[in-house]
């Protein structure tokens, strides 16, 4: 899932989030773009796992397009990041924190596509 060390983006500011090719509410894949560079979110198609990557930074046209609501993400920086096994073995959930306020937002793969739930959080109390 993840291919490089987090500790190479921990810290860098958000400057835009594109995605690549919009089904509905969900994407192929996910740019959260870090000056010239990317943390590139993609779904395997044969497993539906996601692959986490650094890459140099997409360029906004045909394929990447700005995605709508990861607006106040811009500005922010990248915290700690999360790996998620499903109950199968498949790495199918990839969580970021920003600005480091806890676990934020899921990008769940399903159906070869991702989408990103935010996360609340409850206090349990007795």
């Amino acid at each position: 899932m993840l291919r490089f060390d987090w500790s190479a983006v921990e810290g860098q500011v958000i400057t835009a989030v594109f995605g690549e090719h919009d089904v509905g509410h969900s994407w192929w894949a996910i740019a959260i773009c870090i000056g010239c560079s990317a943390v590139v979110l993609r779904v395997n198609e044969d497993t539906d796992e996601i692959i986490v990557t650094h890459e140099p930074r997409p360029q906004p046209g045909a394929d990447w397009k700005p995605v709508t609501g990861f607006e106040d993400w811009i500005g922010k920086h990248l915290s700690w990041c999360w790996v998620s096994r499903n109950s199968q073995g498949y790495l199918d959930m990839f969580t970021v924190a920003l600005s480091d306020i806890g676990p934020s937002f899921a990008f769940v793969a399903a159906a070869s596509s991702l989408t990103c739930r935010r996360l609340m959080e409850f206090r349990i109390t007795k």
